[in-house]
């Protein structure tokens, strides 16, 4: 995991994403997405829960969350905007170690925005065996994964001549610079390899596009300026985002998970 590239990145992420244009868009489908779910007597569990600003919506819907990062930079952040609900406990974990630094059973787990990308499959295989120490039966799981054939992201940098990120999402795994010296790797999967994955013990209840038409964050910039622009590709957004077939080719998916 990338600890120390969170923990400096976390003072920027709500500035750069959470708060933007494009990021409230996107995290908007996904809480209307969870919204539909029967929450209210449920007790939740978090996974890379960042600044917390899902942390705050989901303790308004169920009964209790309990929210986890690596990051102790984006722990500090979400400890500031939850202190006052007392329903949500914040804990310092990686998605590796939960099963450990917990002894509680969940109804449903909640990971948003790509955190799963930073696993292998590897790992992946792994979570999906450890989860079910922490987990119901019937629970759900509920993961927000960043796709491996993003439309945006292949026409965006043809149109600047940058190949290689083109189509980096393709190859299922590339490299993210954490400074100089440093470098991570982020794994792509499809809604089939997640599904895949976490098949000896889970079933697929529906999966979902986030951002199909609604573009990648790199881009706010660019939307900022033309806001009728974006008004437009989000209306066609809310037609087309519950159509399960074009899942892999928006910028994430939410896929959702029934444990057998």
């Amino acid at each position: 995991m990338p600890l120390t590239y969170f923990n400096n990145y976390a003072s920027l992420y709500d500035e750069h994403f959470s708060d933007t244009l494009i990021g409230n868009a996107q995290r908007s489908r996904v809480h209307d997405y969870l919204v539909t779910l029967n929450l209210k007597e449920k007790v939740g569990l978090e996974l890379n829960c960042g600044t917390g600003k899902d942390a705050v919506f989901l303790a308004n819907r169920c009964k209790r969350i309990v929210c986890t990062d690596i990051s102790t930079s984006m722990m500090e952040i979400t400890n500031g905007k939850t202190s006052s609900l007392k329903n949500v406990s914040v804990l310092n974990s990686s998605i590796q170690e939960v099963h450990t630094n917990t002894s509680e059973v969940f109804d449903f787990v909640f990971s948003n925005f790509g955190g799963l990308n930073c696993l292998s499959k590897e790992e992946l295989l792994s979570v999906t065996q450890k989860s079910l120490s922490f987990t119901h039966a019937n629970s759900d799981l509920l993961f927000v994964i960043m796709s491996k054939k993003c439309i945006w992201e292949k026409v965006y940098f043809a149109c600047k001549g940058n190949i290689k990120n083109a189509l980096r999402r393709r190859s299922g795994n590339c490299t993210v610079k954490e400074n100089d010296k440093h470098e991570f790797p982020v794994y792509y999967y499809s809604p089939a390899e997640i599904q895949d994955i976490f098949s000896p013990n889970y079933t697929i209840e529906r999966c979902l596009p986030v951002g199909l038409f609604v573009p990648p964050s790199y881009l706010n910039i660019f939307f900022n300026k033309r806001k009728f622009l974006f008004s437009v590709l989000l209306k066609l957004d809310n037609i087309f985002s519950k159509v399960s077939l074009f899942s892999d080719y928006a910028d994430h998916y939410l896929i959702h998970l029934k444990r057998k």
